[in-house]
């Protein structure tokens, strides 16, 4: 798409590196423009046993072991986006449960019902850099969250994964 230096884009990914894997061009033309960029990511990713597994060799994992996974991802997202032209301080990370989105919209909607993350076993977001501290892993949190953040910013374009992507935290995410 092309954009003027009055739009204000945010992009919205369900992990860290989506925001990469999807958006990469939209966020260079973006910035090469002028636009303020804007990232939010919904889940640090920190429920892919496979990378914890690759990552620190342990055929059982630990709590703390999802929860350091999740803060590397956070640090490589950071680390692309500002290589790409992104500031900073317009990277949020919200720390939602990853595999757990769709649910937080079907099942754990509110405050009474939390979701229980079996990677990090909690049912808050246990990541310090979270947009509301120690988030409870459900729907309306989640909600209060983005409406939060798109009420003070303002997008004038959204871009966010495709509805009929299969993994649950992508269609979920829409």
């Amino acid at each position: 798409p092309n954009f003027s230096n009055s739009d204000r884009i945010l992009i919205i990914a369900p992990h860290s590196d989506d925001e990469g894997l999807c958006c990469t061009g939209i966020i260079h033309r973006a910035v090469s423009t002028g636009c303020p960029v804007k990232i939010v990511v919904i889940t640090n990713g920190d429920g892919f046993r496979y990378g914890v597994d690759y990552n620190y060799h342990k055929p059982l994992p630990k709590q703390s072991d999802y929860i350091k996974f999740g803060c590397q991802r956070q640090a490589e997202t950071r680390t692309a986006m500002v290589r790409l032209g992104v500031k900073e301080q317009n990277i949020i990370f919200l720390g939602y449960p990853d595999r757990g989105i769709a649910s937080l919209w079907q099942r754990n909607w509110d405050y009474g019902n939390p979701y229980l993350s079996p990677y990090p076993r909690t049912s808050r977001s246990p990541y310090k850099d979270s947009y509301t501290s120690r988030a409870v892993y459900c729907g309306q949190s989640l909600l209060k969250d983005l409406s939060s953040i798109m009420h003070d910013y303002r997008p004038t374009r959204i871009f966010t994964s495709h509805p009929g992507d299969q993994h649950p935290d992508h269609w979920a995410n829409c």
